[in-house]
């Protein structure tokens, strides 16, 4: 147990930092919606995460308009421009607090020239009238629109999961659109698909995901219990008999708890951190490269 306790003690100090950063990461992740409205300036990220000559998808398409102006989208948002793009011109207002929420994948200006745009948020059709934009809610909790299109007067809405179809903007009717099976469709869904609503807990709902953070919080509590178990006593000896006391009352309750989360949860907490392995690289690039299949599921986009 002495050479247990021993190999266990100072590797898990040095994983420990970094299981905290992994779970109020994760946690954050599960709830984009929730987080979405706060922002973070890319200044403080590493070269590779910062826009330079609109890489990362800051502009992803451009529509024309009547007046030879036109519309760039991407994940900087929506903005009008003139034919040489000399001069820009914000035009995201109405869309929610946050970049998040101007992260537009699509556009589409129909055939009596109104404009929609598809979101990471939803879609969204802009008014002339006020220069704003305004939501058009979909039969889905989350949708995210991924492409726009119109053939003989029908509006096509693709998100992640349904297409749906809208004869008119002025009165917004979704008609779900049935897709047939594909021919030798098996049912089977890829492994790196499978890891991720596992490790997110998507795979069960909304229950799921609060399993899930409760296994974040389970993991931090451990990791921080385990550091306030090794220093604690170093610092205990500079201080007072009385606090003292306190401090090892405290470190006793703090290590009974570590090793009861730690023994009982052990099975749900190695099933979430090898998961969570597959989903990023190195695991991860050697999924990809071997042909695992769905890998690339989860952009980040």
């Amino acid at each position: 147990m002495k050479t247990l306790r021993k190999y266990h003690k100072w590797p898990s100090l040095i994983i420990g930092a970094f299981l905290i950063l992994f779970s109020v990461s994760g946690i954050i992740m599960n709830h984009r919606q929730f987080f979405s409205p706060v922002n973070v300036t890319r200044s403080l990220l590493p070269p590779v995460y910062r826009y330079n000559n609109w890489n990362l998808a800051a502009v992803k398409g451009n529509i024309r308009l009547e007046n030879n102006s036109q519309l760039i989208y991407g994940n900087i948002g929506i903005w009008a421009c003139d034919s040489v793009f000399s001069r820009f011109t914000d035009l995201n207002q109405g869309f929610g607090k946050g970049i998040d929420q101007r992260k537009v994948f699509t556009m589409l200006q129909t055939s009596d020239h109104q404009l929609l745009a598809g979101t990471l948020s939803g879609l969204w059709k802009f008014d002339r009238k006020q220069n704003l934009w305004v939501n058009l809610r979909l039969p889905e909790r989350n949708p995210r629109v991924v492409k726009l299109a119109e053939y003989n007067g029908q509006i096509y809405i693709m998100t992640r999961d349904q297409i749906y179809t809208m004869a008119s903007i002025g009165n917004p009717v979704f008609s779900l659109f049935p897709l047939s099976v594909a021919e030798g469709a098996d049912g089977k869904t890829g492994l790196f698909n499978t890891l991720w609503v596992l490790h997110s807990g998507e795979m069960i709902g909304l229950a799921g995901k609060l399993l899930v953070d409760l296994v974040g919080f389970v993991l931090i509590f451990i990791s921080l219990s385990g550091f306030f178990y090794t220093f604690l006593p170093k610092f205990a000896k500079r201080t007072s008999q009385g606090l003292r006391q306190k401090l090892q009352r405290v470190n006793r309750i703090s290590i009974k708890w570590h090793n009861l989360t730690g023994g009982y949860g052990i099975v749900i907490l190695i099933i979430t951190v090898v998961s969570g392995m597959f989903l990023r690289p190195p695991a991860y690039s050697n999924c990809r490269h071997t042909g695992c299949p769905g890998a690339g599921y989860h952009s980040g986009q």
